[in-house]
């Protein structure tokens, strides 16, 4: 199954014009948002250290003891992203695709000079904002 020809650019129009729709959170719950997030991953990667601890102080002829690192802080903010950055990324995509995307891997390869810019705007907006797209 392909997407139909007009589906990449409804879906840059869309990008480019999204300013005409706001429905970002307000900041409050935009920061309790991502307080939450947080939250919830630092305690995942907590669970995740602690069973592989537990699990090679049971394991015999270990070379080395587990060393027990808390995790102490919370994930409060997300660096922002390089236009090279993105370009990397794309440039190492695999040149499959999926009916469920929307823009084929091709043709962000293909735009990747002109996407990649839109690309690190939107996600820097989004981890500045602490709003992210919903659909």
């Amino acid at each position: 199954m392909t997407c139909e020809r007009n589906t990449p650019w409804r879906v840059m129009r869309e990008l480019l014009h999204s300013e005409d729709r706001d429905t970002s959170p307000n900041p409050r719950e935009a920061k309790k948002l991502c307080l939450e997030f947080s939250r919830f991953f630092t305690g995942k990667l907590a669970r995740i250290a602690r069973d592989v601890t537990d699990r090679l102080s049971t394991t015999r002829n270990l070379i080395m003891p587990p060393v027990h690192r808390p995790i102490n802080s919370l994930l409060d903010h997300l660096a922002p992203i390089t236009v090279d950055e993105v370009n990397n990324i794309t440039r190492k995509l695999q040149p499959k695709s999926s009916p469920l995307d929307t823009l084929s891997v091709s043709f962000l390869k293909l735009t990747s000079n002109i996407l990649a810019p839109l690309i690190v705007r939107l996600a820097n907006l989004s981890f500045s904002s602490g709003v992210f797209p919903s659909d």
